[in-house]
């Protein structure tokens, strides 16, 4: 008997035009012949048909929820000063959490898995399950590499300084959130274990 994990993207990973979404789908694909996906997803509008078949293949369940840009800029700009990161909070609202929660209650999965540190306030901690976030190509990395760059003008400095080096230090603190964790590449595990812990 196939056990239930339930995959959270940021975008519904279809059609395959991006790297995360390619990643998802091949992932979700390789999982459907050992366990039974319940993918869950964001988008900005609705999903057409055509993606949705391309996916039904290879879940048991699949539930989209639209996430309007106005929405996702007010949630950033009422989370400058917390804990998250803004590319997490890019992605969270409560309302969808409630229901995403209620989905859980109905699927009582074994695993959940988040696709990006995007998702990871969607995992529902209430659940015994096996957790998990996949990293892919890690923000800090990127944003370490910006901080090390020459900066042309102060305002520019200013910038890095104050976004890209917070956004480092709360990706940091996702990582509290689960026990099992994912990269892309070798490069971006071992810089995880040595800047941020994970």
């Amino acid at each position: 008997m196939k056990q239930d994990v339930v995959f959270i993207t940021s975008r519904f990973p279809y059609p395959l035009n991006k790297g995360d979404k390619l990643r998802a789908f091949w992932q979700i694909k390789g999982l459907s012949e050992y366990m039974n996906v319940h993918l869950i997803s964001l988008s900005e509008q609705d999903v057409s048909p055509q993606s949705i078949e391309a996916l039904n293949p290879y879940c048991k369940s699949i539930n989209n929820f639209v996430l309007s840009k106005p929405r996702r800029y007010l949630r950033m700009l009422l989370d400058v000063f917390s804990n998250r990161p803004l590319s997490v909070s890019y992605f969270y609202n409560p309302r969808i959490k409630k229901s995403i929660s209620r989905l859980m209650d109905q699927i009582s999965p074994d695993y959940i898995h988040c696709h990006m540190i995007r998702t990871a306030l969607y995992m529902d901690h209430t659940k015994a399950c096996i957790t998990s976030i996949d990293y892919m190509d890690c923000f800090s990395l990127g944003a370490l590499k910006e901080l090390t760059q020459p900066a042309p003008n102060g305002a520019d400095y200013f910038y890095k300084q104050s976004t890209k080096g917070f956004e480092l230090l709360k990706e940091s603190t996702i990582k509290n959130l689960t026990s099992i964790l994912s990269s892309a590449t070798r490069i971006e595990k071992h810089f995880r274990w040595m800047v941020i812990g994970m």
